[in-house]
Order: C-alpha cells, then structure tokens, then sequence
C-alpha cells in the first residue's frame, strides 16, 4: 500500500500529546493497540489498491493507526511542532499540498499553486507555525521559487522568494527561523514535457541560504564542474 515518497518520522508521546482524547478514542481497537505497542510512528504518503491517494500513521511495525484521503499522489510532508498542522504536498509537478490537523480538530485545506506554478513536493514550516515555506517551479521563467503561504490565515499565498537555481527540491528553515536552506537539484522540467530532464548537459546544482525575512541571498554554493551533474536533493 505504501508508495515510494518520503516518509516523516514521529514520537509516540508526541504524536499522542498532539492528537489528544477525542482522537485516541475514536480510534479502531486494532488501531489504539497498535499505537500503544509502538515506540513511534511514521507519516507516509500511500496508493490505496482501488487507486486512491492519502497519508497514513502507521507504527514501526507497518500496522496502520489512521489514514487521511488526499485528492492526488503526494511526495513530501512537513509538520509545524508549534501547532501540529501537517501538510502533504504533491509530486513533481502537481499543483496542490493539502493541509490538516493530525488529530481531526479542524477540516483538511488544499491549497494550489498559481497558474504558471507546480510543486517539487517538500516543504518546511517557520518555527512559530506562522508562515508555511514551498519549494515551486516557476516553469515559464525556468527558476525555481518559494512559495510564502499564510498558515495562520487559511493558507493564503502571501508571496515568493527567487530560490537562485533551477530543480528547487528539498529545503528546511534554521531553528532560529532567520535561515532558509535550499538544496537546487539544477535540472529543468517543463510539464508540457512531463518529468522529463531538459538541461543534462548544463545542469547547475546548489545550496542556497536565504534571509527568511527578506528572501535576501546569503550565499550559494555550486558543485565542482566534475560534480555538476549530482543533483542536489
């Protein structure tokens, strides 16, 4: 059942603080005792048998706790430890990341990218939980971006910050939440041609740090022309 995306790794005490009572006991029997019996529990994106999509908790043991449906296949999660708020966003290059609360308190949100705009599938939350940080393509203008999403606010799209490569992939935010970290895988895809590669030959992968307040470069560090076609994720 389990798909071939990233999975997130959580604390049993944690996950069960976050969760709380209503959640705990609405829980199947087979269920509650799996999650009694595990040590923690991971977050994966999953394809059901029937084709449907969803992110599932299951133990360490692969017993299922509680799964979510989501309207497509997703990648990459993030989790904000300041509100618990999870979200699954989409495979490389689909439009929407879906966000909800672990413990079922409030209705999931999807959320889409603008017209001209697709997902690379991760993501990363401000320390606060205040502003939620998406990798993005920017097809059109082939540079990779970041989205700026208003998490106290519904998700609303409060703007973006240049990511200084192209195959903007995985990245984090400092503890102190005054760095974005951005790993640039430099390859270009275009969805009007799928996940195909288009620059092999003059790929450019790097690191880049940002001023997260300003989205101001900090610095960039590109690979060695010997190393240039390692894709950094």
């Amino acid at each position: 059942m389990i798909s071939g995306t990233k999975r997130m790794l959580i604390d049993r005490r944690s996950f069960i603080k976050a969760a709380g009572v209503p959640f705990l006991a609405a829980l199947a029997p087979r269920s509650l005792y799996a999650l009694e019996r595990a040590d923690a529990v991971f977050a994966s994106a999953f394809r059901a048998r029937d084709g449907s999509y969803g992110i599932a908790t299951v133990s360490e043991r692969g017993e299922i706790i509680d799964r979510v449906v989501l309207p497509a296949r997703a990648h990459g999660m993030a989790t904000s430890r300041a509100t618990g708020t999870t979200v699954a966003f989409a495979r490389r290059p689909g439009t929407f990341f879906m966000a909800f609360d672990p413990a079922r308190h409030r209705e999931p949100i999807v959320m889409h990218t603008p017209e001209n705009r697709h997902f690379y599938g991760h993501g990363q939350f401000s320390p606060d939980g205040a502003i939620l940080y998406a990798s993005e393509n920017d097809f059109d203008g082939n540079r990779g971006v970041i989205g700026l999403y208003d998490a106290k606010n519904g998700f609303t799209r409060i703007g973006e910050y240049d990511a200084h490569g192209v195959g903007t992939h995985d990245m984090t935010v400092s503890d102190d939440g005054r760095l974005i970290v951005i790993a640039n895988g430099g390859i270009e895809t275009h969805p009007d041609f799928g996940r195909t590669k288009l620059n092999i030959d003059s790929m450019e992968p790097s690191l880049v740090l940002l001023d997260a307040a300003t989205g101001q470069l900090i610095q960039k560090h590109t690979m060695p022309d010997r190393l240039r076609q390692l894709s950094t994720r």
